[in-house]
């Protein structure tokens, strides 16, 4: 919100284990942006019309947003112009990944 605010966010990528939990993290910042009168009275309308679906939208000035799963390429992502700057990795792994310390390295080694 504050790269937001400050205009220096072109888009941003959130992944997480899978693009159902990536989704549920986006939807925070989704809300936070349709809905927090104090954001919006100082920065203006973020809604875009027609392009604010789940896991994918993209704000009125062009700003896009994503929701992608471990494993899923970020390779392409924009809106317009506009390519993502900001990217959030959460809870990337699960009860199955963490055994296997090959796995793990592999999943490290896609984030970085």
């Amino acid at each position: 919100m504050y790269l937001k605010a400050k205009g220096e966010l072109t888009g941003m990528v959130v992944v997480s284990a899978n693009q159902n939990k990536a989704i549920g993290l986006l939807i925070d910042v989704q809300l936070e942006l349709q809905h927090n009168k104090r954001f919006i009275h100082d920065y203006g309308e973020q809604y875009s019309f027609g392009d604010w679906a789940e896991g994918q939208f993209s704000t009125r000035d062009g700003v896009g947003f994503w929701a992608l799963g471990r494993g899923q390429s970020p390779r392409g992502l924009r809106n317009a112009e506009k390519r993502p700057n900001y990217g959030v990795v959460d809870d990337l792994d699960d009860d199955e990944l963490v055994e296997n310390e090959e796995r793990v390295t592999k999943a490290v080694n896609w984030v970085e």
